[in-house]
């Protein structure tokens, strides 16, 4: 039996998705430079990614200087699709107006504004402000200005290809920096500059982040970030690698038809260190790619898919997260992986230079090595028998939900940032018979549900779920109560510049219920999902009570 099913005896559904600056002012190495290997599917050189702490001092110098070149080729000119700017839009600016000619320079000062201007939050946690998809909001557009539209990229999420889009998005940037300064004429020589990565379950070398982040003399500084110091990790090693030992595809990187709102590593640990963690640009996904520190921890994001593969096999990465084709459009200049085919479409527009109509197929990003990278850590995750050990202390065979003073997903929780504990503004409150024989896992499953309507804007908020007897009052705010009764949690990002939907909230409970049945039939639990967020547009009128059901399989 897996971990999954004797740990909660669930996965969480989500129904209803439609689905720094440098010292001077040097020219950037033109984009015609960039490619440095002439057969773009000869084999390549393996670059090996490193926790960004394990970083030589040469190392750490030329991935620096190869990101100041990437924002000095956006100061000479917002359009270079190999700059800083364009990078950051590829993450989620689906159209916007470029200049015909496609020059437009923004010079050091309008690079520096753009990056420290109040932020556009587009989840109602604040006033709409600066949308840095809009270039009149800091570009200056003389009247009579001839323009036309391009269509930079757009996100993936809560759906099956959001691993896999990233690693797209993270092959291209790296491309990028590696092209950035490769002959070194202006810094370290960039064309070995393998993206490092942040691995965010493990204590921070600085207050916060890696200590290479909190350097404010360093291109990878952001001010806009949150900065308060937290020695502990932001999430759990011990969640994360019950993840990839032991959840399938669909509940692992997402379902194809976006029916269960992302795979857990989205939505139990991407999406709440964007918006919880983090915070200034990454709380939105518009400019999340804004800030430096999107690459690197998506890159560890990305050695979490790798090391799901190694342990289950890209075959087993099932639907349609293996053919679609990865949307945004990048350089062509640069080099491009290794099966590239952009596939048929509409014809190339002849006002908008050379560029790929998308990044190619998924599955041609699953053999990392055959596209020219690794990953160099060998103890970033824990062994699975850690995981086993973890899961028979806390609920060995026979166990009753709610008799153990821990829950086991508090104990996959640990302290990590992303634990329970933030005030809460709405408490959802139901209650549940406990039936009088269990459930039969094969053809039936016992589901908590609960949904949000559709709301604009659509707001990211944080759901911890709990089950406890109906005699005990839930005191949310104390610690015992929540390490006891925890069933689940998950943080939804709400998605600016994507269509509103209803979420319809599904968790699959059969082995805890199961596990009460023997000595708790017939007794009530009351059934509590508590709802954090900053959205002032929050209120408890937008969500139904949860209620769980018996739904049959087959």
């Amino acid at each position: 039996m897996t971990i999954l099913k004797r740990v909660l005896g669930m996965s969480l559904v989500l129904i209803g998705i439609s689905a720094a600056c440098v010292a001077a002012q040097q020219p950037a190495t033109p984009a015609t430079n960039t490619v440095s290997e002439a057969n773009q599917n000869s084999a390549r050189e393996v670059r090996y990614r490193k926790n960004i702490d394990d970083l030589t001092p040469d190392e750490l110098a030329a991935y620096e200087h190869a990101v100041a070149r990437l924002k000095v080729k956006s100061e000479e000119n917002i359009y270079d699709r190999t700059g800083f700017i364009w990078q950051a839009w590829v993450h989620d600016c689906s159209s916007i107006d470029v200049f015909d000619g496609r020059a437009a320079p923004l010079g050091a000062a309008g690079l520096n504004n753009l990056l420290t201007s109040p932020l556009y939050v587009g989840d109602g946690s604040s006033p709409p402000r600066l949308n840095s998809c809009e270039i009149r909001n800091f570009l200056q557009v003389p009247g009579g200005t001839a323009t036309h539209k391009e269509y930079p990229g757009r996100c993936e999420h809560q759906k099956n290809t959001f691993l896999q889009w990233h690693r797209a998005q993270l092959y291209y940037y790296e491309k990028a920096l590696q092209a950035a300064d490769p002959e070194g004429q202006y810094g370290p020589s960039t064309k070995d500059v393998a993206l490092p990565y942040w691995n965010f379950t493990q204590p921070p070398s600085g207050q916060r982040y890696p200590q290479a982040f909190e350097n404010p003399d360093s291109p990878l500084f952001d001010s806009a970030r949150t900065t308060e110091p937290h020695p502990k990790p932001a999430a759990s090693p011990e969640l994360l690698a019950s993840f990839i030992y032991n959840l399938d595809w669909p509940a692992f990187g997402g379902d194809e038809y976006g029916t269960n709102g992302g795979g857990a590593i989205e939505t139990r640990m991407h999406n709440g260190l964007h918006f919880g963690y983090i915070n200034g640009h990454m709380i939105d996904n518009t400019t999340a790619a804004m800030d430096p520190i999107f690459f690197v921890f998506h890159n560890f994001i990305d050695y979490i898919l790798e090391k799901w593969i190694q342990t289950h096999d890209q075959e087993q990465i099932t639907g349609t997260g293996r053919d679609n084709y990865m949307r945004a459009e990048q350089d062509d200049h640069l080099l491009k992986p290794v099966g590239f085919d952009e596939g048929s479409g509409d014809p190339k527009r002849d006002d908008s230079g050379d560029y790929t109509r998308n990044m190619g197929q998924a599955k041609i990003y699953f053999d990392t090595q055959q596209q020219g990278y690794a990953f160099a850590g060998t103890d970033e995750f824990l062994p699975p028998a850690k995981i086993r050990t973890l899961i028979d202390r806390h609920q060995p065979a026979g166990f009753v939900f709610g008799d153990n003073p821990m829950s086991l997903y508090s104990a996959l929780l640990g302290n990590a940032s992303l634990s329970p504990g933030a005030p809460f503004k709405i408490k959802l409150s139901g209650t549940y018979e406990i039936p009088d024989k269990t459930i039969d896992e094969q053809s039936a499953r016992a589901t908590l549900s609960f949904s949000r309507k559709s709301v604009n804007p659509n707001y990211s908020f944080h759901a911890d779920v709990y089950l406890y007897p109906e005699d005990i009052k839930g005191e949310i705010d104390r610690e015992d109560f929540r390490n006891r009764y925890l069933v689940t949690n998950r943080a939804h990002w709400g998605l600016s510049h994507h269509s509103d939907y209803t979420l319809n909230f599904k968790e699959h409970l059969t082995g805890i219920i199961n596990s009460l049945v023997d000595k708790k039939q017939g007794e009530k639990r009351n059934i509590t999902v508590a709802i954090s967020g900053k959205s002032e547009s929050m209120n408890i009128d937008q969500f139904t009570p949860p209620s769980i059901q018996i739904e049959v399989t087959q």
